[in-house]
């Protein structure tokens, strides 16, 4: 019978989903050894993918090369305990790194896909006491971890290579004052974590949509050249941005005043979103919103939309909406007020992402739902493909109330429907297929291609579609 219902679950499958099919693993280790989790990694050196499927006892670990052609395979078990919080590569040799939750313990596992051997470094020996750690980082192949001194305002960036040897930078930004709005001045670590209480900086990959959810962070982390960029809107009269050298010990810092601020108001919120040399910036009070596209070199505001309460929103292309709700799944707006007000007292964001020539704006707030545990974000900075599908699973699942905004390249307001990005084909297409309570599901990038995947506990095989 349960060879029937494997065999009927695979049939289904085949016939409703088989033109998206990408690559398929059955391997023998999934009978015994259910998937719980996967880690992808492209290897943009030699277009390889290496798939690392959490099991039980450790990783089934498999590598194919661009043709999807399985070139290796291996077990890794006996690893380090903790969180993985990374993984880079060098030819067919890969490592993944492991943390425990305070960061003061980090091990690695260094697999040769090439022989099939593994070797374990329990602990890598590096001691962050007297810090805070921020985020790890990936960038350019090269795994990072970011941490401020305690009560200064010192950051540190400890860099691993595959070998899990590393080396630390330091960036001393002790001469720049970080005020809040009463203008008391503190150190950046004071200014984070006493003042403001701050739980996590969240990073976000701006190639990709990102939810309200993300984006309603005051704090936010993004990678792009070489380089990491700290967003912060702890207060609601500046936007500071620190910019790091991740090759050199040199960083550039940026003091953006809000022109809009009106101290003694306080019904307000702010908030920001960083794509290349913009910076997209928000603020709300109880009568009006304001959005300014600011040129990170001049300051100046490049274009500003502002409304009243009483104004229709002329810069949107979508109704007002409201998604993931307790009852009504999908809800339309119409009054100014009434967005204006979610935005104020929820969680007020922006997002921004590049559609051809194009900006694709989204505006709104994001509400947690009673009950929701909140994952977004963490620690998963070092690993690509757990960061897209953090991003997917929140952009996907997000009690949100927004309006999508389509902007030219000058920043003006273009009319027209705004086309579905990838995250939304798959959304959809999940939805369609009644895949979204799959096990182990995951998103990455390859050639041009979204590729979604998922476990399958009936027919044991690991399944992944491209978009």
């Amino acid at each position: 019978m349960r060879s029937f219902i494997a065999f009927f679950f695979c049939l289904l499958c085949y016939t409703s989903i088989a033109q998206n099919a990408w690559l398929q693993s059955s391997n023998y280790h999934f009978e015994t050894h259910p998937v719980s989790d996967i880690v992808p990694v492209v290897n943009k050196e030699t277009r390889n993918i290496a798939l690392f499927y959490k099991v039980k006892k450790g990783y089934v670990a498999e590598l194919y090369n661009d043709k999807k052609e399985l070139l290796y395979e291996t077990v890794v078990s006996n690893i380090s305990s903790g969180d993985l919080v990374g993984c880079i590569y060098e030819k067919n040799t890969y490592t993944l790194f492991f943390s425990n939750r305070s960061k003061s313990k980090i091990g690695c596992v260094k697999i040769d896909f090439t022989t099939g051997a593994y070797t374990v470094i329990k602990d890598l020996n590096l001691s962050i006491k007297g810090e805070k750690a921020i985020q790890f980082i990936t960038d350019e192949n090269k795994l990072h971890l970011l941490t401020v001194e305690k009560k200064k305002s010192i950051l540190k960036l400890y860099s691993f290579n595959v070998q899990g040897d590393f080396i630390e930078k330091s960036y001393d930004l002790s001469d720049e004052v970080f005020e809040s709005d009463n203008e008391l001045t503190f150190s950046l670590y004071s200014f984070l974590y006493v003042i403001n209480k701050l739980t996590k900086f969240e990073f976000i990959d701006n190639s990709l949509p990102c939810s309200l959810e993300q984006a309603s962070l005051p704090t936010k982390i993004f990678s792009q050249d070489g380089h990491v960029f700290l967003t912060i809107n702890l207060t609601g009269k500046f936007t500071y941005i620190i910019k790091l050298n991740l090759k050199e010990p040199r960083y550039d810092f940026k003091k953006i005043t809000n022109e809009s601020f009106k101290k003694g108001n306080y019904y307000n919120t702010h908030n920001s979103f960083l794509l290349g040399d913009k910076l997209f910036e928000a603020y709300v009070t109880n009568e009006r919103f304001v959005m300014d596209i600011i040129d990170l070199e001049s300051h100046k505001s490049l274009k500003q939309f502002s409304i009243t309460e009483k104004d229709s929103i002329y810069f949107k292309n979508t109704p007002i909406i409201q998604e993931g709700g307790d009852f009504d799944n999908y809800r339309e707006f119409e009054k100014t007020t009434k967005f204006i007000r979610k935005i104020l007292y929820s969680k007020m964001a922006l997002s921004v992402y590049k559609l051809d020539a194009n900006y694709v704006v989204t505006i709104g707030s994001y509400e947690p739902k009673p009950g929701a545990i909140i994952m977004v974000g963490a620690m998963v900075g070092g690993l690509t493909g757990a960061i897209i599908f953090s991003m997917f699973d929140s952009y996907s699942n997000s009690k949100s109330v927004k309006i999508l905004n389509l902007l030219d390249s000058n920043f003006n307001h273009v009319q027209g429907d705004i086309p579905d990005n990838k995250f939304d084909a798959i959304h959809n297409f999940i939805e369609d297929k009644k895949l979204k309570e799959m096990s182990a599901q995951t998103v990455f990038k390859y050639d041009g291609s979204y590729i979604w995947g998922f476990y399958s506990d009936v027919s044991k095989m690991y399944k992944f579609y491209s978009f």
